[in-house]
Parts: structure tokens; C-alpha cells; sequence
């Protein structure tokens, strides 16, 4: 967690950006008819930020269901994420029950999204990702934009 540490502090300010469960209606277009706030996080590596999110939410938002999915273009940074999470977080592909899912997938956010990528996020988490394009269109080298 070399930028941001995973702390309880920031994920009450992430969770208060989500409307109250008593609120969401729906005609909220914040989330979904269904109840189930989505987030994403993007370039996850092998952080646990997800992992202690899910953690978070299990106790501080009992009244939301959540699910929670964190990518990464490595699948060998999305394996040892399971790996190293399996026994706390559960089989892959994760139980439904409960009111908090995580899953980890391997995501290319350079790529089209497939069919299962796309739809409605509440929430995009990205700790250095995009930061990564930024610095790597300046400093690589060949002088050349990504898009």
C-alpha cells in the first residue's frame, strides 16, 4: 500500500459518498433497482484495499449490500490475490450470500470490456492506474501520448 493505506478513515469517506439505504429509490441514479451497491476498483495488483473494504463494510454498513469487484490486467497478480484472500473471502467464484461479495477478475482497462465488465458501477476505485498512463506517457521514453 505504497500510496494510499487501507484505513477506516477512508473507507468512511468512500462509504459517504453513497446514499442511505432508506433513500435509494428507484429513480436514484446512483444505484441499483436491486439494492446492491457496486464498486470497482482498477489496478488492484496484490493491494488488500478490497479485501479490508469488503472487511469494513461487513461491520460498519450492515444495512448495505455490496459487491465489490477488484481487476487488474496481471492474472498473476489476480491469482495470488485469491490465493493469499481465499480462506477469509471464500471460493472462487464467490458465495452470493451474505451482504458483501468480493471477487477478484482480470481486467485490461485499455481493452473493450466484455458483456460481464460493462453495466453500472457505483463506485471506481483506482489507486495509481491512471497515474501509471499519465507518468508513463511522459516519461518512457518514446515521447509518444497513450490514449
Amino acid at each position: 500500500e505504497w500510496i494510499v493505506h487501507p484505513t477506516d478513515e477512508l473507507f468512511q469517506l468512500i462509504c459517504s459518498l453513497f446514499p442511505a439505504p432508506t433513500a435509494r429509490g428507484d429513480n436514484d441514479k446512483y444505484s441499483n433497482k436491486d439494492g446492491i451497491l457496486r464498486v470497482l476498483e482498477i489496478g488492484c495488483g496484490t493491494s488488500t484495499m478490497a479485501r479490508e473494504f469488503w472487511k469494513y463494510v461487513q461491520v460498519h454498513q450492515k444495512d448495505c449490500h455490496f459487491y465489490i469487484r477488484a481487476t487488474d490486467v496481471s492474472q498473476v497478480c489476480i491469482d495470488a490475490c485469491w490465493e493469499r484472500d481465499k480462506d477469509e473471502v471464500g471460493q472462487d467464484p464467490p458465495d452470493q450470500g451474505g451482504n458483501c461479495v468480493l471477487q477478484y477478475a482480470p481486467l485490461n482497462v485499455l481493452n473493450q470490456p466484455d458483456k460481464q465488465d460493462c453495466g453500472h458501477w457505483d463506485a471506481i476505485l483506482d489507486k495509481a492506474c491512471l497515474d501509471t498512463f499519465l507518468f508513463r506517457s511522459r516519461h518512457r521514453g518514446e515521447n509518444k501520448a497513450y490514449s
